[in-house]
């Protein structure tokens, strides 16, 4: 192992012991809880569009559970079709609270397994946080239920079938006053006539159950993992209201002591070149730019913002304004665009799957067709010692 490597994975090791420090003090109100994310798959990426179902190459749910005992279970399940059913089945399973090692086996996870390892920092870092915001907390955390992938069922256009008693049953169970109401907007909202050219997509949950067995048999199916993507980030949009002043560098580099003192002319070529170097110069006014040149020590403060500038233009300054964080790479256009246009909100990153932090058991009531082991059952043990990587 290269030194780069072994700066890395004490980095992860240590990032751990620091965690589980913190654990230790919220270990007992979390007994039962768990965190879950899911990862696209060896090679794969989200892309916010329904995928084809590939019997290979299949996303990854990670998860770590609280146990009773106050250990951390990080796990990992895939789903594949098997007698007209998604079964999920376990991948493996690691004791975090063991600290990891370059060259563990068995129960300890390698830190040499850096997406797993991350995935577990990540989980463990949302469980601590959770922790310590149920301490605070003066009346009981209702759990919110997971949310999971959803199945589609592809139809010709014109030839797509429904099931009348589910769609009566969903709409009775969201209005029993309206269920007429809100039957005719589920039979809208299931069925998606407009992603592939060709093909009617049902979601599953208003699709009779023999065609939903057939179209898994045949690895015919569709899934929609919208429901559970959307990282949630800071939104970049604070940036282009009130950005960094770069003032004092370029009065330094005039010679100019004084700004009350300069001449119009100066201050004119000075205004320009202030608009230059700013993320958003084009929008700022005259008097703000003179505001950040009589104080250079405050951010630039920028009232217009984004408002009625084009779009090309929005996504490019917020992108800029995401620096290095994650953001900039892995948000789209639209990511941007929405979160521009919703300041008071977090940036979400359709591609990457948010956190949920749910109760373990929950996890174990798994959506139609969708059944199996989400968690290892507790007798569970690898079909290998050769451990699980994931790039």
């Amino acid at each position: 192992m290269s030194m780069q490597e072994t700066t890395h994975t004490d980095g992860l090791i240590a990032k751990q012991v620091a965690l589980l420090n913190e654990f230790a003090s919220v270990a007992n109100i979390l007994r039962g809880v768990a965190a879950v994310l899911w990862l696209p798959g060896m090679h794969q990426r989200f892309d916010g569009k329904p995928r084809a179902v590939n019997a290979r190459r299949r996303p990854l749910a990670v998860a770590m559970e609280v146990t009773d005992s106050g250990g951390l279970s990080l796990s990992g399940a895939v789903s594949r079709p098997k007698e007209g059913r998604m079964r999920y089945d376990a991948l493996f399973r690691y004791e975090f609270t063991q600290p990891m090692m370059a060259d563990a086996r068995g129960e300890t996870l390698s830190a040499r397994n850096v997406v797993i390892a991350h995935r577990g920092l990540n989980l463990l870092t949302a469980l601590v946080r959770f922790g310590k915001r149920l301490q605070s907390m003066r009346s009981p955390w209702h759990f919110a239920h997971p949310r999971h992938p959803e199945f589609l069922v592809p139809f010709n256009p014109g030839e797509e079938v429904l099931d009348d008693a589910k769609l009566s049953e969903l709409a009775a169970e969201m209005s029993p006053e309206l269920w007429e109401t809100y039957r005719s907007l589920l039979a809208q909202e299931l069925v998606d006539r407009k992603t592939m050219p060709g093909t009617v997509l049902v979601n599953s949950r208003i699709v009779p159950d023999e065609i939903i067995e057939k179209a898994v048999e045949q690895v015919a199916g569709f899934e929609d993992y919208s429901p559970v993507l959307g990282l949630p980030q800071w939104n970049p949009i604070a940036a282009l209201h009130e950005m960094p002043n770069p003032a004092a560098a370029i009065l330094s580099r005039r010679g100019i002591e004084s700004v009350e003192t300069t001449d119009q002319a100066t201050l004119e070529n000075v205004a320009d070149e202030f608009r230059k170097v700013v993320l958003l110069g084009e929008r700022l006014a005259d008097e703000e730019i003179f505001d950040a040149l009589l104080n250079p020590g405050s951010p630039v403060r920028c009232a217009a913002g984004v408002d009625g500038i084009a779009v090309d233009r929005v996504i490019a300054a917020m992108r800029l304004a995401a620096g290095h964080s994650r953001a900039r790479g892995e948000a789209t256009n639209d990511d941007l665009l929405k979160a521009a246009r919703n300041p008071s909100g977090p940036l979400y990153l359709s591609q990457l799957s948010a956190t949920q932090i749910v109760l373990a058991e929950d996890l174990m009531q798994l959506p139609a067709p969708y059944c199996g082991n989400f968690l290892p059952q507790l007798d569970w043990a690898p079909r290998s010692r050769n451990p699980v990587t994931v790039t």
